[in-house]
């Protein structure tokens, strides 16, 4: 390694422990910044999984959304501009191809 590298690590290993944060303070003593009487966050929701019908709508989705047939799209332009692979050449069959290949 460098100095450079060497001396901006120990500067910002020093610079991060010296850090102070807003909420660090315990609650009432004042230090967390929060206004008197102000409510507290409420507590983080439980997991719960997915249903079947929510899966099979995210799948849905993401197979024939508009987004995934851009992404697509855009992919097999990429792959059509860089001519690869070669072997499948140029050409409207070709972008088909790049397109679908971009799928998997």
């Amino acid at each position: 390694m460098n100095m450079k590298r060497v001396s901006a690590m120990l500067i910002g290993m020093a610079m991060s422990g010296s850090m102070v944060f807003a909420g660090d303070g315990a609650p009432g003593d004042g230090a967390s910044g929060d206004a008197k009487g102000a409510t507290s966050s409420p507590p983080p929701l439980e997991f719960s999984p997915m249903t079947r019908y929510e899966r099979l709508e995210n799948y849905a989705s993401r197979l024939i959304g508009p987004e995934y047939i851009l992404r697509s799209a855009v992919s097999g332009a990429i792959t059509q501009a860089t001519n690869s692979p070669k072997e499948w050449g140029g050409g409207a069959e070709a972008y088909g191809w790049r397109v679908g290949n971009s799928r998997e």
